[in-house]
């Protein structure tokens, strides 16, 4: 069977997109590494539950500010508030090639400035459909792949002519 070529417009559309999957990197979790997962929302009690279904949970307390990470009780996830002053306090004084981080925020907040400070995934979600502590830790490090929109890739191209 012959295969025409695409039109211009959608061959544009194909390739940004092609580039897009392409330049994002899969993240391998560091099994043998505890997951430092820092909040900007609130974590609901089934999203808790859903990382406690994987492994131990400790919520960072206020009284523990002087106290670093790795002195605490065992665990696989430290829930850590970075609304809170003393925890920001605390997490600078740590060392995070310790730990696989997280930034668990709500949309608006993954253009927030800490971000780039703590390298680490941004998820809006906790994964609910993970098979094993593994696949949750590996959907926790890596975005999942967008869904395609048309509109933003008309926006997209609309912007790139209006550019020439």
């Amino acid at each position: 069977m012959l295969q025409r070529p695409l039109p211009p417009v959608i061959d544009q559309i194909a390739s940004s997109v092609a580039n897009v999957v392409n330049s994002a990197p899969v993240v391998q979790a560091n099994e043998s590494l505890p997951m430092l997962v820092l909040i900007s929302k609130d974590l609901a009690p089934t999203d808790q539950a859903e990382f406690a279904s994987f492994g131990n949970v400790v919520v960072w307390k206020n009284a523990w500010k002087n106290i670093p990470f790795a002195q605490l009780q065992t665990f696989d996830y430290l829930i850590v508030d970075m609304r809170i002053a003393d925890a920001r306090t605390q997490l600078a004084k740590e060392d995070m090639t310790k730990y696989n981080v997280v930034h668990y925020v709500t949309f608006f907040q993954r253009v927030e400035d800490y971000l780039k400070q703590i390298p680490g995934s941004v998820i809006t979600d906790v994964p609910v459909n993970a098979s094993s502590k593994t696949d949750f830790d590996q959907q926790l490090l890596n975005e999942p792949l967008v869904e395609p929109s048309v509109i933003k890739s008309l926006f997209r191209f609309f912007a790139v002519c209006g550019s020439k």
